[in-house]
């Protein structure tokens, strides 16, 4: 059910809390200016974060402030928050480490709401956006878990399987697992309108 806010002073106040508690809970500070379209862009982030299986691409040039209004969006509705950080010889690998870890988030033991915010700037690799693609369409990354960590995934996951009337099959909690990702991964593109990128992207990776 959706309260239309009458009161902009109020909403401004609010969103200037949220500010202040975002860079009380994190060491990369933000002092963002609420204007008016900031405002309706955040409250369409938020309205997205909300649903499940929510995700965003949010398209501008660089330094709009696309990132920022998802980070801000995520620490009002306590969503965790994912992002890589490039260091030299990150590739593949390493990219495929950090995606364990918010399907992880996203899917096994309590399975939080989980937010993936991911740059245009940052995918120096295709293959990136071809996982990202696997994950909106089916959930996971094929042959992304080796068996011993598929394990560990599925036991604990199964408590919560049980509690929700599943089966404790290994298949069938797996399958839990890969449900339970689509419903709390939020994954947030930002990506810039200039030049080619975008479009020769959205046609190769259907999924964005």
């Amino acid at each position: 059910v959706y309260e239309e806010a009458k009161d902009k002073t109020k909403v401004q106040k609010v969103l200037e809390d949220a500010n202040d508690d975002y860079n009380l809970s994190h060491t990369a500070q933000m002092n963002l200016v609420f204007f008016q379209d900031c405002v309706e862009h955040i409250n369409r982030i938020a309205r997205v974060l909300a649903q499940p299986r929510g995700n965003l691409l949010l398209v501008g040039v660089g330094g709009s402030g696309r990132s920022s209004c998802a980070k801000i969006c995520a620490c009002m509705s306590e969503t965790s928050e994912f992002n890589i950080a490039l260091t030299k010889g990150y590739g593949i690998d390493a990219f495929r480490e950090d995606e364990k870890k918010f399907l992880i988030s996203a899917g096994a033991g309590a399975a939080k709401a989980t937010m993936f915010l991911l740059s245009d700037t940052q995918i120096i690799n295709e293959t990136f956006l071809e996982d990202i693609n696997n994950i909106l369409n089916a959930g996971e990354v094929p042959n992304l878990f080796p068996n011993d960590e598929i394990d560990r995934v599925i036991a604990d996951t199964r408590p919560r399987a049980k509690e929700c009337g599943q089966s404790e099959a290994k298949d069938a909690v797996w399958q839990f697992f890969v449900e339970s990702v689509r419903e709390n991964l939020h994954i947030v593109l930002t990506m810039s309108p200039v030049g080619s990128a975008l479009r020769v992207r959205m046609r190769m990776f259907l999924a964005l």
